[in-house]
């Protein structure tokens, strides 16, 4: 006799481990961008910061919200510091 939780405990684990590996693949690719961005690590961590914020939000108040106004302003943001002279940098 098998135990019936272990096929559901076994693909929580596949599914943990398939969401942590995309986690890590998301991560990867912020880091390429804010390379892209700036040398600068923090630039990354922008970027980071404002999806983490969004999507805390939606888990406080369960309820997908609109972000377009917070990821202009973020791309406002990100193309300001691009034009700006490269001495700034």
């Amino acid at each position: 006799m098998t135990n019936p939780g272990l096929g559901g405990a076994y693909r929580a684990a596949a599914h943990g481990h398939s969401t942590q590996r995309h986690l890590l693949e998301i991560n990867e690719a912020i880091n390429q961008l804010g390379r892209l961005i700036s040398d600068d690590p923090g630039a990354a961590e922008v970027i980071w910061s404002a999806m983490r914020g969004m999507v805390l939000v939606e888990m406080i108040v369960n309820a997908h919200l609109e972000w377009e106004r917070e990821r202009q302003l973020l791309v406002d943001m990100v193309t300001g510091y691009l034009q700006s002279p490269s001495e700034h940098r």
